[in-house]
């Protein structure tokens, strides 16, 4: 009876936006079509009193994120500033009326010719930073924005919120021309009200030698007989979830013998989505030092591998790695590790994604299940739950709970192997970072070339207001994701949240973060083909380029194949035409 109100609902609102709804692409991970809560406020409504405000225009990237937290934003500074006159180009006004201009197209769609003047502030993503500042025309200079006192929260700079990484790449010779926005990780979420009813928690003293009859009874809901999980400590959260790829693979046997769907992810963008997620498996393995060699081209890379046809890995020798021989990494282990779990998941069948699937058509699945069925895991950014939001409040009008009710999980990554559990288990018993996780956006905050000084600085007092660590909070208690930057979310602000949204938290807070860049004159030279994770796993096979391992390993080809391949197109296609 659920599913066929559902039905009847979802057909009236189809119904509905055919008349009344324009029609959105699938631009970048955060794509899809917001939900109402997600769509900008568009209203002309500035603090009573305000007679002449300013209009400062904002350019907001509407995917995944939304806008509902811009919105937000909006209505507090137009009313921090309701009321002070102040001057722009010699006019005077009385307050500022933000206009935002919410649009799903990232950087790198915006046509050359785009006028940055256009709006006044941009929060955007997929920005190749020193690649587009070279180009001149995009960024105006924002330097007293983060270095100054921020008067909105006096003693701090906003500065001070970046890691040193983040200092050295955007201060490019004493000047900031733009600052991070939010944190775009890439992996597994899982449905905790599903894993609870179903008993798709691990049971403590497994032991299991393959045979599928054997499956149940290495599986519990009993919190109190469930293993330590990924972290090695009974009692936290992530008890009974898997550890290494092995239990991984153990649960989606499980959940397939139970006639659910182990895990979904969109198809339609596979290149993207699965690349995002083939890139953080590597980084999981790899960690912060091997991972950062493939942006800064300096180092020693540990981790090289050659697999025999048996699928045997070998450790190779170390290698200094330079810009003339960064081909090399593409033997690190966690590459192949990577596309081997990809392998497993397509040869077994344990995955849903037709042809033409959509990443809001995965979202909808995992939330309200296939047929009769359910899918437990889906492959998606931090971003997804907000993105389905609209799909949640559909669900809540025929009595299904509100998304801040339904549990969901950001599933730490299993390691490849048990080498790899029991060193990160023994980090995290240590206090110490057991996790990596792969910034894989590049999403910047920046105000547009070509302003007025008088306009500059008023952008630039925006900009200190957004970045409050109040208005950073707000951000994460709206959408239940995490900015890229140094700020803490208290108890109180995190009961606001999802349980989704405090996984995401507890996970960023157990893990080191890597950011897909570097100040190395090599790596900013060739910025746009080294940092675009779409590409990442360019491929030659058969004599041919491929880009999309899945669609390699459905047509017969294996991970080992792949995985030498990345050697061969990097070394012989790649590497010659980047600029050295």
């Amino acid at each position: 009876m659920k599913k066929m109100l559902l039905g009847a609902l979802s057909l009236i609102l189809a119904l509905g936006c055919a008349v009344g709804c324009g029609t959105s692409g699938n631009n970048g991970g955060n794509s899809g079509t917001p939900s109402e809560s997600n769509k900008p406020s568009q209203s002309d409504n500035v603090p009573s009193g305000v007679t002449n405000p300013f209009t400062l225009k904002v350019f907001n990237f509407n995917g995944g994120y939304g806008s509902e937290w811009l919105t937000a934003l909006e209505k507090r500074y137009e009313a921090e500033r309701a009321g002070k006159t102040f001057t722009i180009d010699g006019k005077t006004y009385d307050g500022v009326d933000i206009k935002i201009d919410a649009v799903k197209k990232v950087m790198k769609e915006m046509s050359t010719t785009y006028n940055f003047a256009t709006n006044h502030v941009y929060f955007q993503e997929d920005v190749w930073y020193t690649t587009y500042l070279r180009n001149g025309n995009i960024f105006e200079d924002m330097t007293e924005a983060l270095t100054s006192d921020n008067p909105y929260e006096p003693g701090v700079t906003l500065e001070s919120k970046l890691s040193d990484e983040q200092k050295a790449y955007f201060n490019i010779d004493g000047k900031y021309y733009g600052v991070p926005h939010y944190a775009g990780y890439v992996g597994i979420n899982y449905d905790i009200d599903l894993f609870e009813e179903k008993g798709y928690y691990l049971k403590d003293g497994y032991s299991y030698d393959g045979n599928t009859e054997k499956l149940a009874a290495c599986f519990t809901a009993d919190k109190s007989k469930m293993t330590a999980g990924p972290d090695g400590k009974k009692g936290t959260d992530d008890d009974g979830l898997p550890t290494t790829y092995d239990e991984f693979f153990m649960l989606c046997g499980y959940i397939k013998q139970n006639n659910d769907t182990p895990i979904t992810w969109d198809n339609k963008n596979r290149q993207k989505y699965l690349n995002w997620f083939l890139s953080s498996l590597a980084a999981s393995y790899e960690g912060l030092e091997q991972t950062n060699l493939n942006y800064t081209y300096s180092g020693t890379a540990k981790t090289l591998v050659s697999v025999a046809e048996d699928g045997t890995v070998t450790k190779l020798p170390e290698t200094e790695i330079t810009s003339e021989n960064g081909y090399e990494l593409a033997k690190q282990a966690g590459k192949y590790y990577g596309l081997d779990f990809i392998e497993t998941l397509a040869d077994n069948g344990y995955y849903h994604s037709p042809s033409g699937f959509t990443n809001t058509d995965a979202q909808d699945k995992f939330i309200q299940g296939i047929d009769d069925n359910y899918v437990a895991m889906l492959v998606d950014g931090v971003w997804w739950e907000n993105e389905a939001d609209a799909t949640f409040r559909r669900e809540e009008q025929i009595g299904e709970k509100p998304r801040k009710e339904r549990k969901y999980g950001f599933m730490p990554l299993p390691a490849a192997t048990n080498e790899k559990a029991a060193e990160r288990a023994t980090a995290l018993g240590q206090n110490k970072a057991g996790y990596t996780l792969l910034d894989t956006h590049s999403s910047l905050c920046f105000i547009g070339k070509g302003l007025s000084e008088d306009v500059r600085k008023l952008a630039i007092d925006f900009i200190q207001f957004a970045y409050t660590d109040k208005s950073l909070t707000e951000f994460t208690t709206i959408t239940d994701t995490t900015r890229a930057l140094k700020y803490t979310v208290s108890d109180a602000d995190k009961a606001k949240m999802s349980v989704y949204g405090r996984s995401i938290i507890t996970m960023q807070e157990q893990a080191e973060v890597v950011y897909s860049f570097s100040r190395a004159a090599f790596f900013q030279n060739n910025e746009a083909t080294l940092a675009d994770f779409d590409n990442a796993f360019m491929s030659t096979v058969d004599k041919s380029t491929v880009a999309i391992p899945i669609d390699s390993f459905l047509g017969g080809k294996s991970a080992k194949e792949y995985f030498d391949g990345l050697y061969t197109y990097r070394k012989d296609t790649l590497w010659d035409k980047l600029a050295k």
